[in-house]
């Protein structure tokens, strides 16, 4: 009997395949054109991926349940990170410090949600966020005039909150 050794890119193209031909779910579009196109429409939702992805040695986004979970006490999101996905620091408890740098765009629901960090300093070039980010005891300090930000706050009913100039 012989035995089929693959390589870990065969094995993940066929759990890729498997994700798009049997459980057919929705995809998530990194929101760049040409490699969403590449993954014919982004990432399956749910698969679970580590880390972030670099773009040209840059961190440009972080992927969701990316650090979910984990010990980690400081992040520094820098500039060029333009979405923080789906609970991608969901239940950090050790993370105390989150340094986001102005240049990123969009946060995903859930994604600091019950984190240790008493504040959070979210930058003017917020245009969306998702639902239930924050814990209502994370005081978030922001911009004015930012209307997703807003939004967000109007429907989340958030109320520990601060203005920055």
């Amino acid at each position: 009997m012989d035995i089929e050794i693959k390589n870990t890119t065969e094995i993940l193209q066929d759990y890729l395949n498997y994700i798009q031909d049997e459980v057919k779910i929705k995809k998530t579009p990194l929101g760049f054109e040409k490699i969403d196109k590449l993954l014919n429409g982004g990432l399956p939702n749910g698969l679970i991926t580590l880390g972030a992805i670099p773009s040209l040695g840059k961190t440009t986004f972080i992927a969701s349940y990316a650090f979910m979970n984990s010990g980690l006490e400081s992040i520094h999101i820098p500039a060029t990170c333009m979405q923080i996905s789906m609970a991608a620091f969901m239940n950090c408890k050790n993370l105390q410090e989150v340094i986001i740098e102005e240049g990123l765009e969009n946060i995903s629901s859930r994604a600091f949600k019950f984190v240790g960090a008493k504040e959070i300093k979210l930058p003017a070039s917020i245009t969306f966020l998702g639902n239930s980010i924050f814990d209502k005891n994370t005081k978030l300090l922001i911009p004015k005039d930012n209307q997703a930000i807003e939004r967000y706050l109007d429907s989340s009913k958030h109320m520990n909150y601060e203005y920055y100039e």
